[in-house]
């Protein structure tokens, strides 16, 4: 397989991020094979037959893909069969399926009643790699026609949560004691909702303390076979280590069940041993192409990883990851579209980016956003493509503080920076802590940014030595700033008189205002502050249940009332015995503009 540019080449092994040491090595994307059979991952042992990715949609015949399958080492989508019926799943059950490492997700599809027709056996979702952006591991969604879960012999969720949702006709969903099944961290983050109202559901038969999956299955809260070895998950055809149909633990090459890989071994997906020749060989495929070889499989330490986590990197053309041993590892990424906290959980400990960033993450708590994003983004450094910010719940880019090069290299329409219709964003960068960008090719694109004010993207021009003429077309003169307080008032000797336990009177004094600027919009902005800790760029989503409040008026600068009394302003409704934080702008209201 021919090799790409070091950049390019880098880049692809970490297209599938892990973010933790190699001993808790979490991959958060997998490849896809979607319904090409002839791509289809089969390994066979002696009575196992392993499967990759099954993405069945559409036709209840893609359900094929399942046919043999003892294991599948990935996820199982069953998706949008909406011109399906029930004769059409008739022909369909996977008996010989006992574990998916990953998740199980059934959303959208008709005529099926109960998915333990279709897995009588499955014992262990691994939860491994989790449904994306999500922390599911099992998902029950829309299906119109589904009757029961009916997952009877399931007595594993290793890691995930479980999402059973909107399934208007489906019964015993509330019989189920998912703590049996999954971890209690897990439990917790279930949601179980709007589906068919138990109370008019047939009852379980006679089960112990009333769990069951349906009207003929009781939940089993014991090994169905107590003499299988400890490290079986359910059932066994002997009582030794050999014997699990599903283990809990790693699988030597013998069929053992064990807690750790033999020496000169690597664990693999958290559920068997595989020699170093097996590992590096192992292809890995590009998640939206199926069909596109990126690279192969790493070692490090004891694992077979799909990229060398943080702490730890690679030379090109090697295939084992190597400690940096206090130095920084460069850590080459593709390019992303940063639509989630999943998606930016990807790019964590990447410093050079081949390629474009483009972030669209929206969120009620622009604070949290910004959090996430330094935690995830921080270390990058450099981005060979262009940079777009656009529809984010941000408020500054500090989350990119380690920024020093947008390179500008094959991208279109030649911007090599666009910000565009962020409704939170109010500043770029601190320029007192970050002192230098570089961006080498491409131009600027601002527009629609209400609260970001024309002196901070024209500070960024200085930062940068931007040596373009600067047009209406690429920065908006009307489109950026034109809610937010960009023209400072001088406001002094705000007072705040207590009027009665749930009132407060501001009174704002007179300021000279210019006449030049027509009337000025004046806002209070106000909010409970019980630790005294907020500032006015702390969560601006005035619709979250701690966002700002607002009061606000216009000035007119030849208003005489104002001109000899300033203004008062009454904040009511407030609640007793409660610590209050509040700020006051202004801004013109005949610009059109910031």
């Amino acid at each position: 397989m021919p090799r790409e540019d070091s950049a390019i080449m880098a880049a692809k092994r970490t297209v599938h991020r892990t973010t933790s040491p190699c001993g808790t090595s979490r991959v958060m994307r997998y490849w896809r094979i979607c319904g090409a059979t002839l791509l289809l991952l089969i390994i066979r042992t002696t009575e196992t037959l392993i499967c990759s990715n099954i993405n069945a949609r559409n036709s209840a015949a893609d359900l094929k893909q399942l046919e043999g399958c003892t294991v599948i080492e990935g996820f199982v989508k069953i998706v949008l069969m909406e011109r399906t019926n029930e004769t059409d799943f008739e022909p369909y059950t996977f008996p010989e399926l006992r574990e998916i490492t990953d998740f199980l997700m059934v959303t959208r599809v008709r005529g099926l009643r109960s998915l333990g027709k279709l897995f009588p056996n499955l014992e262990r979702i691994g939860g491994y790699r989790l449904m994306d952006s999500t922390n599911f591991a099992l998902v029950v969604h829309e299906m119109w026609s589904l009757e029961d879960i009916g997952l009877k012999s399931l007595k594993e969720i290793t890691k995930g949560s479980v999402i059973i949702y909107k399934n208007l006709g489906l019964c015993y969903a509330k019989t189920i004691n998912w703590s049996l099944i999954q971890n209690k961290s897990d439990v917790s983050k279930n949601y179980v909702a709007q589906n068919y109202d138990q109370a008019n559901c047939p009852p379980c038969p006679d089960c112990k303390d009333g769990l069951c999956w349906n009207g003929a299955h009781c939940q089993i809260q014991r090994m169905e076979r107590p003499d299988c070895h400890f490290r079986c998950v359910g059932g066994c055809f002997n009582s030794g280590p050999s014997g699990c149909y599903t283990c809990r633990g790693l699988l030597d090459s013998a069929g053992n069940c064990l807690d750790r890989c033999p020496p000169n071994t690597y664990e693999f997906l958290n559920r068997r041993c595989i020699t170093r020749e097996e590992c590096i060989t192992t292809p890995l495929y590009d998640e939206d192409d199926g069909s596109k070889y990126l690279d192969n499989y790493l070692t490090c330490e004891d694992k077979c990883v799909m990229d060398c986590p943080a702490g730890y990197g690679y030379n090109l053309g090697l295939t084992d990851c190597h400690p940096c041993r206090g130095v920084k590892c460069e850590r080459w990424c593709l390019g992303a579209h940063v639509n989630s906290i999943e998606t930016a959980k990807a790019l964590s400990g990447c410093t050079h980016i081949a390629g474009s960033i483009k972030i669209s993450i929206r969120s009620s708590n622009p604070k949290e956003v910004s959090t996430e994003l330094k935690a995830h983004l921080g270390l990058i450094e450099k981005i060979t493509g262009n940079l777009i910010v656009i529809r984010s719940s941000v408020t500054d880019f500090n989350f990119l503080g380690n920024l020093i090069s947008i390179e500008g290299e094959n991208i279109p329409e030649r911007n090599a920076l666009v910000v565009m219709e962020n409704q939170h964003l109010q500043k770029l960068w601190d320029w007192n802590v970050k002192q230098n960008l570089t961006i080498l090719k491409g131009r600027l694109f601002f527009h629609h940014n209400p609260k970001l004010c024309l002196e901070h993207i024209n500070k960024l021009l200085k930062v940068i030595r931007y040596e373009h003429n600067v047009s209406n077309f690429e920065i908006g003169k009307e489109s950026n700033g034109y809610k937010f307080s960009c023209y400072e008032v001088a406001i002094e000797n705000i007072t705040v008189t207590f009027k009665s336990s749930d009132m407060l009177q501001i009174h704002v004094p007179r300021s000279e205002i210019n006449g030049t600027l027509g009337a000025v919009r004046f806002v209070v902005y106000y909010t409970k502050d019980p630790f005294m800790n907020l500032s006015m760029f702390d969560d601006l989503n005035q619709c979250s249940d701690h966002g700002w409040k607002t009061k606000d008026f216009s000035i007119y600068p030849n208003d005489a009332y104002f001109r000899n009394n300033g203004f008062f302003v009454d904040l009511i409704g407030l609640e007793p015995f409660t610590m209050y934080a509040f700020y006051v702008t202004a801004y013109s209201i005949n610009r059109k503009g910031a």
